[in-house]
C-alpha cells in the first residue's frame, strides 16, 4: 500500500452482501452469487488477500461477458465406486468446485474415498476453500486446479505452466486443522500485481522478465512469469505444478499450459480443470483417537526449542486461522485500489 494511504476496514457481513448483489446484477444466479461472495470474503477474512474481492471485478466482467455462465448445467459421470467427472458448464470456478467436492464427500462416505475431476470451469480462488469443506464430516480434504500461463518451468525462460495451487485440510481436535494452501510457484501471481499497484519493486527470486531474466520490476515480471517454489531447487515446485497439470487438465480433457485463456482478455471460456477429493477417517482409524493424536502431534511441535531468530512454530493454515478469528470481530482491511475498483459496482465504503 503506498505511503500516506489507509485501509477502509468493511465488515465481513457488509463485504458479503455487497458482493453477492453486485455478482446478481452482473448477472450470476442467485445461488452462484452467494457461492462465490461467500468464497472471496472468507479469503479475505483469512488474510490471503490476493485471492478475496480483489478478484471481483474480473469475475464480474467475465460473468457480463458470457464467458462464465450464469446458471451453468453441471452434469456429473460416475466412473467407479470413488470417482466422477464433473461437468460443469463452464460456471464460477467457485460453484463448479464446490459442487465438485461435495460429491467427492458423497463418494468417500460410499467407498472410503472419493475423488473427482472437473472439466469446463474457471478460476477458482483459494483452493483452501474446498479442501476446509471436508473437515467437518471427518475427512482429509484436496483440492488443486491448474491456471493459465505464468510460471516458468525449472531452467526455463519463459511461462509454461500457472502457479496451480495445491490445498490439504486435516482436521484436529482442539486445535485448529492443518490447513496446508499453496501455489506451486514461489507466490501467487496476485502478489506481484499488489506491488504494482503500490508502486513497489518485488524481491529478487520472485519472477523473471519476457527475456528470462531476472527482475524486480513488477511491471516486466507481469510480461514475463513467475518462478516455480524452492529457489535454486525450483525442480520440485515445477514437479509439483506438473502434476498438479495433470490431475486438473489431463484427467479431464481440459487444456493445458499456454493453450488456456487468460482470464483477463475477455474473448473466450477457460475451461479450467480441478482435481479435488476426500479420505474418510473411520475407515482406518476411529476419528476421535485421530484427532487426539493431531492434537498431541501438534503441541509437540509448538512445544520444540526454536531456532535464532524465531518467535514461534507455526502450523499450516494457523496464521489464517488467527487472523479470520481476528477479523471476523475488526473487520477486513481493503486497500484504497481494492476499494476503488469495487465502486465501480456499487461499492461504498459507508456500508460496512
Amino acid at each position: 500500500m503506498p505511503k500516506g494511504e489507509t485501509a477502509v476496514v468493511v465488515s465481513a457481513e457488509a463485504l458479503e452482501r455487497f458482493c453477492r448483489e453486485a455478482f446478481v446484477r452482473a448477472g450470476l444466479d442467485e445461488a452462484g452469487a452467494k457461492i462465490v461472495a461467500e468464497s472471496l470474503v472468507d479469503t479475505d477474512l483469512r488474510g490471503v488477500s490476493t485471492h478475496g474481492v480483489v478478484r471481483f471485478p474480473i469475475y464480474a466482467r467475465r460473468v457480463k461477458a458470457g464467458l462464465i455462465r450464469p446458471s451453468p448445467q453441471m452434469r456429473l459421470e460416475r466412473t467407479g465406486p470413488g470417482t466422477a467427472l464433473l461437468f460443469g458448464g463452464h460456471g464460477a470456478g467457485q460453484v463448479v468446485g464446490q459442487r465438485a467436492m461435495a460429491e467427492a464427500i458423497n463418494l468417500a462416505r460410499e467407498a472410503g474415498v472419493g475423488c473427482v475431476a472437473a472439466t469446463e470451469s474457471h478460476h477458482f480462488g483459494a483452493a483452501a476453500w474446498f479442501s476446509v469443506q471436508a473437515l467437518e464430516h471427518d475427512m482429509i480434504g484436496l483440492a488443486a486446479s491448474h491456471a493459465d500461463t505464468g510460471v516458468t518451468p525449472f531452467g526455463a525462460a519463459r511461462g509454461y505452466l500457472g502457479t496451480n495451487p495445491l490445498s490439504v485440510a486435516i482436521p484436529a481436535g482442539s486445535r485448529d486443522p492443518i490447513v496446508l494452501d499453496m501455489a506451486t510457484s514461489v507466490l501467487a501471481f496476485g502478489w506481484v500485481l499488489a506491488a504494482a499497484a503500490a508502486g513497489q519493486p518485488i524481491p529478487l527470486g520472485w519472477a523473471v522478465d519476457a527475456e528470462g531474466n531476472p527482475t524486480m520490476d513488477p511491471a516486466k515480471a507481469q510480461g514475463g512469469a513467475l518462478l516455480p517454489l524452492g529457489g535454486s531447487r525450483g525442480f520440485k515446485g515445477f514437479g509439483l505444478a506438473l502434476v498438479v497439470e495433470v490431475l486438473s487438465a489431463l484427467l479431464t480433457g481440459s487444456p493445458f499450459g499456454p493453450h488456456i485463456p487468460r482470464p483477463f482478455e475477455l474473448i473466450e471460456v477457460q475451461n479450467l480443470g480441478h482435481f479435488v477429493a476426500a479420505l474418510d477417517i473411520r475407515r482406518f482409524v476411529d476419528p476421535g483417537r485421530f484427532k487426539a493424536r493431531m492434537d498431541e502431534m501438534i503441541r509437540e511441535i509448538k512445544a520444540m526449542p526454536l531456532a535464532p531468530g524465531a518467535e514461534e512454530i507455526l502450523l499450516p493454515g494457523e496464521p489464517e486461522a488467527r487472523c479470520r478469528r481476528r477479523r471476523l470481530k475488526e473487520g477486513i482491511p481493503l486497500p484504497p485500489n481494492v476499494c476503488a475498483s469495487l465502486r465501480e459496482w456499487g461499492f461504498q465504503e459507508g456500508d460496512g
